[in-house]
């Protein structure tokens, strides 16, 4: 892969001249996530300075990031090729980093197709934070994986930095990257989620009330916005649960038995 990546891009128009490549194809910032149920976002949708990954739901953190190719369009009439500088993002590397610098997990290597036309940008959807990643992170603070009969969780463990460059190649042949783009993003566990409707004491609640929709494109990964509503996670109209002493009984014997949702409409 090093053989496909250049720091030197020579730019030809009126006259041959060489610029670095980093100066034009660059990210220039992360998108805010997209909201439900569309999921879209565009090349006009707001910037976010950093992003909130809720460890808890063990999703990779995905951004959406402004890619820019500012190479300016020409024609290589001998070959009858045009716009030949436009780019061809083949994949992206993306490492992480601590507050304290050292590095998280390795560098991994995402492979895609994805054109940018010369002189223009456009939004791709990136990993900034790897599962591997998140699964370490749970693992050494000690967050849990989410279960349906977890108590509410919300901690904050702080920022670490995702690292991300976009790899490509111009349609004339050239290889190109862009500069490495860092992304603060604050990790935590359970603090995504608004707990209220799912507390121990309200089973009803929990399983058996429909759910607010939530605008998580991702579950767990968010930079604004309003918490996932827990019923969206707990919601299960078939669930049975140990009541308290005579909340629940059978109409034949007055024996204690399995609560479900049938109990919470009488």
């Amino acid at each position: 892969m090093a053989g496909r990546i250049s720091t030197v891009l020579c730019v030809l128009m009126l006259t041959s001249a060489c610029a670095d490549n980093e100066q034009s194809f660059y990210v220039e910032h992360v998108k805010v996530q997209p909201e439900a149920p569309d999921c879209e976002v565009t090349v006009s949708d707001g910037i976010v300075p950093a992003g909130l990954l809720d460890l808890i739901f063990r999703n990779p953190y995905t951004g959406w990031y402004l890619v820019t190719n500012g190479l300016v369009a020409r024609e290589d009439f001998g070959n009858l090729v045009t716009e030949s500088n436009g780019i061809v993002i083949d994949g992206t590397e993306v490492y992480v980093r601590g507050t304290d610098g050292a590095l998280l997990g390795n560098t991994e290597y995402y492979e895609f197709e994805h054109y940018v036309a010369p002189e223009s940008s456009d939004v791709w959807l990136g990993i900034a934070l790897p599962s591997s990643v998140v699964d370490a992170l749970a693992e050494e603070y000690g967050c849990p994986r989410l279960t349906y009969d977890m108590d509410e969780i919300s901690v904050s463990y702080g920022l670490i930095y995702s690292v991300t460059r976009f790899i490509g190649h111009t349609l004339g042949g050239t290889d190109v990257r862009t500069p490495d783009f860092t992304f603060p993003i604050e990790v935590c566990c359970g603090c995504l989620i608004a707990w209220g409707n799912c507390n121990e004491m309200d089973p009803c609640s929990r399983y058996c009330e429909e759910p607010n929709g939530h605008g998580m494109c991702t579950l767990g990964v968010a930079n604004g916005g309003d918490p996932v509503d827990c019923r969206s996670l707990y919601h299960n109209p078939g669930a049975t649960w140990t009541g308290a002493p005579g909340e629940c009984t059978d109409e034949t014997t007055g024996l204690d038995r399995p609560c479900t949702c049938d109990d919470c409409s009488t």
